[in-house]
């Protein structure tokens, strides 16, 4: 028992920390005014995590590696939003990929980007006191939710038919 408790402590810090200096690798896009249209890898390892680990697993690495990033980078103002975004996706994605088949994926990813964009929208919202020029960001979160899916679905999927981890109640 002790050494599957110390197994996903391990396994949540090393995505965690893969999330955190996958968010390193970044692209601004220039199609909004304000915060919104960052493109980075630590959404894709993000939904890897999903796929291999359990769904309060899957939000702490999230939450903690990009939180983590924000904190350490002229986004720190984001910070305690991509926590709790992060968090949530991870859980909810990660519980709804427990069912099998490609129409749990599809659920699954469809939600991914809902929270995600939604969740953004609202911090965005909030953090600048206007219900309207969030909109303006949308573009590039849904960007940033689709490249994450097209090079984080696949690469999971290979990991998984390869055996490297999976996702199970007991590893």
């Amino acid at each position: 028992m002790a050494n599957k408790k110390t197994l996903n402590v391990v396994l949540t810090g090393v995505m965690a920390a893969l999330i955190f200096i996958a968010t390193y690798i970044n692209i601004r896009l220039p199609i909004s005014f304000t915060d919104g249209g960052l493109i980075h890898l630590g959404g894709s390892v993000l939904v890897i995590a999903t796929f291999l680990l359990m769904p309060v697993e899957a939000g702490l690495a999230g939450a903690i590696g990009m939180g983590l990033f924000d904190m350490l980078s002229p986004y720190a103002v984001w910070a305690p939003f991509t926590f709790v975004i992060r968090l949530i996706q991870g859980i909810v994605v990660s519980k709804l990929l427990l069912k099998k088949g490609i129409s749990g994926v599809i659920l699954a990813m469809v939600i991914y980007t809902i929270i995600g964009m939604g969740g953004y929208y609202l911090a965005e919202a909030l953090i600048y006191g206007n219900w309207i020029a969030p909109m303006a960001s949308m573009p590039g979160e849904f960007i940033s939710d689709m490249v994450a899916i097209v090079i984080g679905v696949p690469i999971a999927k290979i990991l998984i038919k390869n055996k490297i981890c999976y996702k199970t109640e007991q590893y």
